[in-house]
């Protein structure tokens, strides 16, 4: 699957969504496909070794990745075992006016098996945008209703980037 990179401004601060992402293990919760995850090794720069499996349908993989963290703005996870050739996942956060904050993911993976390739390609049209959603609806969850201000800075944020995209296309 090539890279995949979503961009987006939430209503919520960079410290709120950086907190929610390196709370892997709540991931099951909230996140689409997340089966299990579990903290097996806490790293010296504050990140972390998980054990984590994902469901699609009847498949099933586990697999082991490390965390590195900057503190509220950067989270790097790469793969250490599993059913890829390479995983690299990066989210930066940066504060935007009024408490909100803009997200970047990248998201590159390569799986081992042509089936696997095969499936997600099939899963993975919007799945990094509808990543980033399940974090925004997770902030709503745990922080509540974003402030007013936040909220319209997203809003416009996201608006002008729409319109970007199409006089880009």
């Amino acid at each position: 699957m090539p890279a995949r990179t979503v961009s987006r401004t939430v209503p919520y601060s960079p410290e709120q969504l950086f907190d929610l992402v390196v709370d892997v293990e709540h991931y099951p919760l909230f996140v689409p496909s997340w089966a299990a995850a579990r903290v097996i090794k806490r790293l010296p720069d504050g990140g972390y070794r998980t054990d984590q499996i994902l469901r699609v349908g009847p498949m099933r993989e586990e697999f082991i990745t490390e965390t590195h963290v900057d503190r509220p703005n950067r989270i790097e996870v790469v793969d250490v075992k599993g059913p890829f050739d390479h995983l690299h996942i990066l989210w930066n956060f940066t504060l935007v006016p009024e408490g909100a904050c803009h997200i970047d993911l990248s998201v590159d993976v390569q799986l081992r098996s042509r089936a696997l390739r095969a499936l997600s390609s099939l899963l993975a049209g919007d799945s990094v945008e509808r990543l980033v959603h399940a974090f925004e609806e997770r902030a709503r969850h745990v922080y509540g209703p974003p402030h007013p201000l936040a909220q319209a800075v997203a809003r416009d944020a996201d608006t002008a980037a729409a319109r970007s995209d199409r006089l880009d296309g």
